[in-house]
């Protein structure tokens, strides 16, 4: 059972173009991928946006190189979703 402990800075969430994540569709959409990646089982010691800048961290089994691996899959696969963004009102 893989366990994954991720903390993603909030500044992360949102783009120069004005675009910015939905936390709570981008957190069950990294749940979704880790549970995909990991047919073992996965465990969430923490899954987070963090609560200021600065405040991030991954790790797979505390191995902090293949959480940031992970984290990066996870955007290359699913990071241009439309369904991960916050939804302006009239659009």
């Amino acid at each position: 059972m893989a366990k994954i402990d991720i903390s993603i800075c909030p500044t992360a969430m949102e783009f120069p173009n004005g675009d910015m994540y939905d936390e709570d569709n981008l957190l069950e959409a990294i749940r979704e991928h880790a549970m995909s990646t990991f047919p073992d089982g996965v465990q969430f010691v923490c899954l987070q946006v963090g609560q200021w800048q600065g405040d991030e961290w991954e790790s797979i089994d505390g191995d902090e190189e293949a959480g940031e691996e992970f984290l990066q899959g996870f955007f290359d696969s699913r990071g241009t979703d439309e369904d991960l963004f916050v939804t302006k009102g009239g659009e």
